[in-house]
């Protein structure tokens, strides 16, 4: 295999440090005292929006490098996580966090399953990506379940 289709050990480890926001506000919301709910929700809702704009993104970057020029569709494509983040962190002026969170849960499943089921992606880029999507799924369910409760 040669070098550049190897994954980079850096995109592991950054990766999954990544994570380590999702986990620590699904902690603080679950586990922490009454009064970080509502910080912890939020903190989790903007992260959340952060790093599917970082996907977005990195689909963008993927297109800019294998298509000169890149195809109209799939930038429009890879902008829509961006927006749809943005409309459900807004949506706090009229919905619950468990809607919210329920959307952006929706939209990640989507980013992962075009990441995931595109070939052109690196060929290690489906198993980081299930990774990460698995431990930020987790945690925002963690604290969809809980929001539920009330």
């Amino acid at each position: 295999m040669p070098a550049r289709e190897k994954p980079a050990i850096a995109a592991w480890v950054l990766g999954l440090g990544g994570t380590l926001p999702f986990i620590g506000t699904a902690v603080g919301y679950c586990a922490g005292p009454e009064n970080l709910r509502g910080p912890m929700g939020l903190a989790m809702l903007t992260y959340s929006a952060v790093i599917l704009s970082f996907l977005g993104g990195a689909r963008w970057g993927m297109e800019c490098i294998r298509h000169y020029p890149p195809r109209g569709k799939i930038l429009s494509l890879a902008v829509l996580p961006s927006l749809a983040a943005w409309g459900l962190l807004v949506g706090a002026i009229w919905m619950p966090l468990s809607w919210q969170l329920g959307g952006l849960i929706a939209v990640y499943l989507a980013q992962w399953l075009w990441d995931t089921g595109s070939a052109e992606t690196p060929h290690w880029y489906a198993p980081l990506r299930t990774t990460l999507t698995v431990v930020a799924g987790v945690s925002m369910a963690f604290v969809f379940e809980q929001s539920m409760r009330g």
